[in-house]
């Protein structure tokens, strides 16, 4: 199985492959926060005056700060509804020991948005580095990737799979 996961789906791919790699051929993770980097913490607030902002008004404008992109059209109201409703749980979750990312032998790859405002881009994208993670700091794109053009993901997933099927490593 490949996992492919954004944001928070991209933690939680990444965790999945520490947990049960045996399971997993090979991992990509798109700017997921709290695995490579900690939180900047202006993200921390943003994220908690979103979720608790009485209006819809205050709610997009700072969910389009975090994306780094217009919140619009139907993936906007996706956005806005996924923040109205989204109840996460306590503890939020906790970078993994890096040690940890160091030891997976399949092959793993991470997209850095490099307008990120969850973490700093760089951070991640050293620490990734120094892991053995195959690393790709898409320059011109938010945290949402709305940027980034369909084909360049495809390409980025497609390469990590064909590592796996070549018998390549992290």
């Amino acid at each position: 199985m490949q996992l492919v996961g954004h944001s928070l789906g991209g933690w939680l791919a990444a965790q999945v492959a520490l947990h049960h790699a045996q399971a997993i051929r090979a991992v990509t993770v798109l700017d997921p926060p709290a695995t490579f980097a900690d939180l900047r913490p202006r993200f921390v607030v943003a994220g908690l005056v979103a979720v608790l902002a009485p209006s819809r008004r205050v709610r997009r404008g700072l969910l389009g700060w975090i994306a780094g992109s217009t919140v619009a059209g139907p993936l906007g109201e996706l956005g806005l509804t996924a923040l109205e409703t989204f109840r996460g749980t306590l503890p939020p979750p906790r970078r993994p020991d890096p040690s940890r990312l160091t030891d997976l032998t399949m092959p793993a790859s991470v997209v850095v948005a490099g307008r990120s405002t969850v973490h700093t881009p760089k951070k991640v994208a050293r620490a990734a580095r120094s892991a053995g993670w195959r690393v790709e700091v898409w320059s011109g794109v938010g945290h949402d990737l709305a940027g980034a053009p369909p084909e360049q993901l495809a390409d980025t997933v497609s390469a990590t799979l064909s590592a796996a099927e070549s018998g390549g490593g992290a």
